[in-house]
């Protein structure tokens, strides 16, 4: 059984879709199930919906995404265990 979490991110537009994509689907267990992404000036905003198995732990994905410095995560969509807001 898997678990669906919701994120609404923020990166700069000039950053490929690509190192997103394969910075969250590095992780074992995870997969982006949609993805839909609009520009707004600059910057690429919008919501990334990702199926992550039980041996994953999805503070593991929120930390991986916040360490690349051009990527944000503005919160968490869903209401979960791990319901915490994340601003950078």
């Amino acid at each position: 059984m898997t678990n669906t979490y919701q994120l609404h991110i923020s990166y700069p537009a000039h950053v490929s879709l690509y190192r997103l994509t394969s910075t969250v689907e590095s992780i074992k267990g995870v997969k982006i199930q949609r993805l839909k992404l609009v520009k707004k000036g600059k910057r690429m905003i919008g919501k990334m919906a990702i199926e992550v198995s039980p041996l994953s732990n999805f503070d593991c994905i929120l930390d991986l995404i916040q360490r690349e410095p051009e990527f944000s995560v503005v919160e968490d969509l869903l209401n979960t265990p791990y319901d915490v807001v994340r601003n950078h």
